[in-house]
């Protein structure tokens, strides 16, 4: 061991031979990273630069003191320490670095003849990164030196990434934040999530503390439901109250949000992001629309009824005046009769509508034949087809095409069609009406020689219905 150590003293004494070049590193020729050194050993400055300074920047000092003051002014990737020193010991040194936001973070390596369990657990309960006992070879010296500067490197790296993520989130048009823990404590919120809250005091509290006002609203079950399942959680227009309003006033508001679970080491969900947009106008003006579409509804519904209740009786009277065989004004009547026949389809059209809008149509469903519904639609659509003096031309079998179905709304359809036809058919024109049976359909059809339909309209030709 005696003539290791000596072996290994010998090389404090400086090489004649050996290529110096700190002036390449000074210069900047070759890629380096900068040491502050600090021992008051002369001979141990120069044996530790003469180790170190082929690949790194020795920047040495005799005291702990001016160590400090290089490293304020320009922070290193490391710095080398003797635990002993005049004045700013190894132990103070790191004591002030770590006082200092822009230099704590700088890993410090003691260096010291101090050997034992005891002393390496004293240097680093003091906040070296790194404890070595002299005296030391060069190989182990070098290994520890460039494991530090790795790691600091690595460090920095992750720092450099995180303030950048940091800078990306914060300046996020969404809200985000990031919940630790079972109870969920804040540990990031970006300004677009603190604006979304009432800009509240809220990292470093719980969920249930910054915003007590969540509880029993559902929030903290799910945040549960996704820690305990692992599974993201998505929600659109979620209702809560919050106290934002002025003087902390309740306040009504709706969000689409995502809760992600981010494992930890282990595999479990140890934290939770959350991304939030805020939709409260959206929400609002869908609610109003919502409303406003019930209440006309209710509206048609009203009218319908209303407009029937003094038809009824004029149908009635006019009926009564045809058995009673009142003598005059023939023709006048039949037309008031027919008229009110159209008034009463027209109402029945409005309860229709307001049947569909509120789920209430009900459909009186029957076996028939399809010949009975498409005769009482030619009946309906008879005065304007005789009026155009259209020809008719009916294709559907007399038996044969039994149908289950609302006979009334199936000649309503049909009718429909017919009229159509009728209206944009000029004068003398052709419509014709087939049915074709195949297996399990049957296929009805109107068709007809008149101007048809623009083909940019048919696409959105049942819009208003669907």
């Amino acid at each position: 061991n005696s003539r290791l150590y000596l072996n290994e003293a010998l090389r404090w004494m400086p090489d004649p031979e050996a290529p110096d070049r700190r002036s390449d590193l000074r210069a900047g020729t070759i890629a380096v990273k900068r040491i502050v050194l600090a021992d008051d050993n002369a001979d141990m400055r120069d044996y530790v630069r003469r180790l170190l300074a082929d690949r790194y920047l020795i920047d040495a000092h005799p005291d702990g003191a001016a160590a400090l003051n290089a490293v304020r002014a320009d922070v290193p990737a490391l710095v080398i320490a003797d635990v002993m020193m005049p004045g700013l010991d190894g132990f103070a040194l790191i004591r002030e670095l770590q006082a200092t936001p822009h230099t704590a973070a700088v890993p410090v390596m003691l260096v010291s003849a101090r050997a034992g369990e005891e002393a390496r657990i004293e240097g680093l309960q003091a906040g070296a990164s790194e404890y070595l006992v002299k005296p030391f070879s060069g190989r182990e010296l070098r290994a520890r030196v460039d494991a530090l500067v790795l790691r600091s490197e690595i460090r920095a790296a992750q720092q450099t990434e995180a303030a950048r993520l940091s800078h990306i989130f914060s300046q996020a048009p969404v809200g985000l934040a990031m919940l630790r823990g079972p109870e969920y404590v804040y540990e990031f919120a970006n300004q677009t999530y603190l604006e979304l809250i009432g800009h509240r005091p809220v990292l470093g509290k719980p969920v249930l503390q910054a915003m007590p006002e969540l509880a029993g609203q559902g929030v903290k079950e799910l945040l549960d439901l996704v820690r305990d399942s692992g599974q993201p959680f998505k929600h659109d227009s979620f209702r809560v109250t919050l106290n934002r309003g002025a003087g902390g006033a309740p306040q009504e508001a709706f969000f689409n949000f995502v809760y992600q679970p981010i494992p930890d080491d282990a595999g479990e969900a140890g934290s939770i992001a959350v991304v939030a947009v805020e939709v409260t106008e959206l929400a609002s003006a869908r609610r109003d629309a919502e409303a406003a579409n019930r209440a006309k509804d209710e509206f048609i519904a009203m009218l319908s009824h209303e407009l029937r209740n003094p038809l009824s009786p004029i149908l009635t009277a006019l009926q009564l005046m045809r058995l009673r065989g009142v003598d005059g004004a023939e023709r006048e009547r039949h037309i008031i009769e027919r008229q009110v026949s159209h008034l009463v389809g027209l109402v029945d059209d409005l309860l229709d509508v307001s049947r569909i809008t509120t789920g209430k149509i009900e459909l009186r469903k029957q076996h028939l034949e399809l010949a009975d519904v498409v005769g009482s639609a030619v009946e309906t659509a008879s005065p304007l087809l005789e009026q155009r003096q259209h020809h008719l031309d009916l294709q559907v079998p007399r038996h044969g095409c039994s149908i289950h179905g609302d006979k009334e709304r199936l000649s309503q359809v049909m009718a429909n069609l017919l009229t159509n036809a009728a209206k944009y058919t000029e004068p003398r024109g052709q419509i014709q009406v087939t049915a074709v049976h195949e297996g399990d359909w049957i296929t009805i059809s109107v068709s007809d020689n008149g101007s048809g339909i623009d083909p940019d309209l048919q696409p959105r030709i049942f819009d208003l219905f669907t």
